[in-house]
């Protein structure tokens, strides 16, 4: 395959993407390298009028947010408004702690620290895994949901999974409790802190929160792609809120790349370290392992002999499909979305794809055994 003829290859892998996953009402991809950009789109923004889907669409980006609040709870720590280490009691109010973490007997309402949160080893269950919540959001999506209502939820309909520090959970409790953090020792709002320490500076014009913010949107003509669950619209669902630190975002995918590449570059941090603690991995499951709000996935240790040789992607990905990822042997972004949380697992398969196209291209110049810390 020759470097000309990548941008039609890249095109026809959405387009077979969406022959195969007919659920899925569009899908749009954002490449960017050094010596490479491409993006495209496929399928349909809103589906009842038909309206095309455009590259630069407004999409619910869902569990990619986490990575971008654990940057806000870095910064704030680089700030020594908080630390790693603090107790969650330092920061939040007793009635918000009492009977938060109770195992085999004890309390560990105590010993949750903010580590234990961004790196989900809090040992609190999954606030959308837990039976029964997905239906308080479909009986009532125009609710508007608090942050300690989430909260409220986990205490009284969950127990705790192991002791904090002894186990791996992903849970978006741990980042609602760390978005409570960050407005307790900010004496502001999330979106404010969002604005302060990632929008602002990194100059995202087109992320906000949905339903709590006046929408930032590329194009002020065009509407925030539909996302659906199954056959279920749940684009204007105001019980979306109820994810809190740990989702909830409108962004692009040029915003997300721009997130990504920056943080890449290491250009967010006033410390070198602080971006190091983030990307300190834990194993979660298989060739996956987790940091402080990051995901890494190392090919080169797939089942799947046939991706070895790809190196690693780290990043995040989101319940809506999307994802944003950085592949660090080819120092390039990969961003996107399928708008469908059924097609989750799809995610990574479409992305090794996309990454074997690259390579095949020769328009990546791939750096062997590139450290996952980039330079």
């Amino acid at each position: 395959m020759s470097v000309s003829s990548t941008a039609p290859e890249l095109q026809s892998l959405l387009d077979r993407f969406r022959a195969q996953h007919p659920e899925s009402p569009s899908a749009t991809l954002l490449i960017e390298a050094p010596s490479f950009v491409w993006q495209g789109a496929v399928g349909h923004a809103d589906p009842g009028p038909g309206t095309p889907m455009h590259p630069g669409d407004s999409i619910y980006i869902a569990s990619v947010a986490k990575m971008m609040t654990a940057t806000v709870a870095m910064r704030l720590a680089e700030e020594n408004k908080l630390g790693l280490g603090d107790p969650l009691a330092i920061h939040l109010r007793s009635s918000l702690m009492t009977a938060l973490h109770r195992f085999d007997g004890r309390s560990y309402d105590e010993a949750i620290t903010l580590r234990h949160l961004l790196s989900h080893r809090s040992g609190l269950a999954d606030t959308f895994g837990t039976p029964g919540f997905m239906d308080l959001l479909m009986q009532d999506p125009d609710r508007l949901w608090k942050p300690e209502e989430t909260i409220d939820f986990i205490k009284e309909k969950t127990t705790p999974l192991f002791p904090p520090g002894e186990g791996f959970k992903y849970s978006d409790a741990n980042f609602t409790l760390a978005g409570l953090v960050i407005e307790a020792v900010t004496g502001g709002s999330l979106d404010a802190a969002y604005r302060r320490y990632v929008y602002e500076p990194l100059g995202l014009t087109a992320t906000y929160r949905r339903f709590l913010e006046t929408p930032r949107r590329s194009a002020p003509d065009r509407v925030a792609a539909h996302v659906f669950y199954g056959d279920v619209d749940f684009t204007g669902w105001r019980a979306l809120t109820a994810d809190c630190a740990g989702g909830g975002l409108d962004s692009t995918v040029a915003d997300l790349t721009r997130f990504l590449r920056a943080f890449a570059r290491n250009q967010i941090f006033e410390k070198r370290e602080t971006r190091a603690a983030m990307l300190d991995w834990q194993l979660w499951k298989g060739n996956v392992t987790y940091g402080l709000g990051v995901i890494r996935i190392d090919l080169d240790q797939d089942e799947d002999t046939s991706v070895h040789g790809l190196g690693e992607i780290w990043g995040h990905v989101g319940a809506s499909s999307c994802f944003m990822f950085y592949w660090p042997q080819a120092d390039a972004v990969l961003c996107g979305t399928f708008n469908q949380v059924a097609c989750q697992d799809a995610i990574v398969p479409f992305v090794v794809e996309v990454m074997r196209s690259l390579r095949n291209a020769g328009c990546l110049s791939l750096r062997d055994g590139a450290s996952s810390v980039p330079r």
